[in-house]
């Protein structure tokens, strides 16, 4: 039984995932409201989401490495409080700088332990399946949205904006730390003398470093090399090339996550097709995140990638000139598939890279540094609609950039690790 408990850890990294971020990205429900009650500026509220992903990519560092220290089910803990309390007082939000110390403090805590202890911790307990099973535990990044969009905007139509954050604020702060206390770090710590003692019962006994073997888990630890040093590491050219093709991928896909009900908006739609149609780009983000993730085990991770940052360009492309509602669906599914996909591929791609040995500061590192072309992406695409009225040029921008990321991913191939 104690064979299957890694796909447990996937299971409540999948619950944390969804809800840290289903309720995180939850904003593009709120924006419209919170730009029409206050008269406030788009560049003004997409200020403060780019602020957020700011120093959510920063608190992912020091969440990371506190996972790799103490453990994910203390660190989670702790990360789920604050999402919950900093959504849950998005209640008193009157002043921008309410909405700025939220979403950029409070909120931005918590959501830094959402991926890089997540993705760490399921790849020690992963060797093979590992990109399937970080698709599957990372998948709130793509789906959050499926189930809490509908959620938020039922909760915004029945009791209005401020009290449907109270409402998300409880319910992931709930679910989050209920699901941090299945978490542990791999399968050669915490579980490591009940797994022996079962043993002996039968007259057997495992040394430690076969239990890793036994439970799937790729701790290489007798080839520690100087790349499993995080202050070498971000010394490596390899590293910043990946950080220049992450960071593009991030900087397109969060303006496209961001803007997906204003958009839709603008082109003449209601508040509910807006809901609708960002169901429709978590269900293909999730969709993308695991077949893609299967894809990757098979034919390779930077294969999948480039494949993924086509898909995403194209759709968006093809999305700014759409204008019947089956079509939008259509796109706006393989733009989740194809920018989801891709996702997932980050993770894999950099253990490759890098190894094990530091890995939740490693994901943390580059979360905190993609996080800065996120938020500025953010942030120029409310520039750009306040000086032309429209999210046009901000969706040409981002096809562009998805698809230069594919082109600079290539650099990659030539590094050290030849079977991507």
């Amino acid at each position: 039984m104690f064979m299957y408990y890694r796909w447990v850890i996937v299971f409540a990294c999948f619950i944390i995932s969804i809800t840290g971020y289903g309720t995180y990205f939850s904003v593009t429900l709120f924006y419209t409201h919170i730009v029409n009650e206050f008269d406030w500026s788009n560049s003004l509220v997409s200020g403060s989401v780019s602020l957020g992903l700011i120093m959510y990519g920063i608190f992912a560092l020091p969440m990371g490495w506190c996972a790799d220290r103490f453990g994910p089910r203390i660190t989670m803990i702790v990360a789920g409080l604050f999402i919950g309390l900093g959504t849950y007082l998005g209640f008193y939000i009157s002043e921008p700088w309410h909405l700025y110390a939220l979403y950029g403090g409070m909120t931005a805590i918590g959501m830094g332990g959402a991926w890089a202890p997540l993705v760490a911790t399921i790849s020690r307990w992963f060797e093979k399946q590992r990109g399937l099973a970080i698709g599957i535990g990372s998948i709130g990044g793509g789906i959050g949205t499926l189930f809490y969009a509908p959620l938020t905007e039922y909760l915004i139509q029945e009791f209005g904006w401020r009290l449907a954050y109270q409402w998300l604020g409880i319910i992931s702060g709930i679910l989050i730390v209920s699901a941090a206390l299945f978490l542990t770090k791999d399968p050669t710590t915490n579980f490591y003398h009940w797994f022996n003692s079962k043993y002996r019962l039968l007259g057997k006994q495992y040394p430690i470093e076969n239990t890793a073997v036994v439970f799937g888990a790729v701790e290489q630890r007798l080839n520690s090399s100087t790349n499993n040093n995080l202050s070498k590491i971000v010394k490596d050219p390899i590293f910043w090339k990946m950080i220049n093709t992450f960071g593009l991928w991030w900087f397109a896909g969060a303006i496209t996550t961001v803007t997906l009900a204003p958009f839709v908006l603008e082109k003449g739609f209601n508040h509910g097709v807006s809901a609708a149609v960002v169901v429709a780009f978590a269900l293909g983000n999730g969709i993308g995140r695991i077949v893609m993730g299967l894809a990757g085990d098979a034919v390779g991770e930077l294969k999948v990638y480039q494949i993924g940052l086509i898909s995403a360009g194209l759709a968006i492309l093809a999305l700014i000139f759409a204008v019947d509602l089956i079509s939008i669906f259509l796109l706006f599914i393989m733009l989740g598939i194809g920018f989801g996909g891709s996702g997932t591929q980050l993770t894999t791609i950099s253990i490759k890279l890098f190894g094990l040995e530091a890995a939740g500061a490693l994901m943390g590192s580059v979360l905190a540094i993609i996080g800065v072309f996120a938020a500025v992406g953010v942030f120029l695409s409310g520039l750009i609609h306040d000086f032309t009225g429209s999210y046009y040029w901000s969706y040409i921008l981002c096809s562009f950039v998805f698809i230069l990321s594919a082109f600079l991913s290539q650099r990659l191939i030539r590094s050290r690790v030849k079977n991507f």
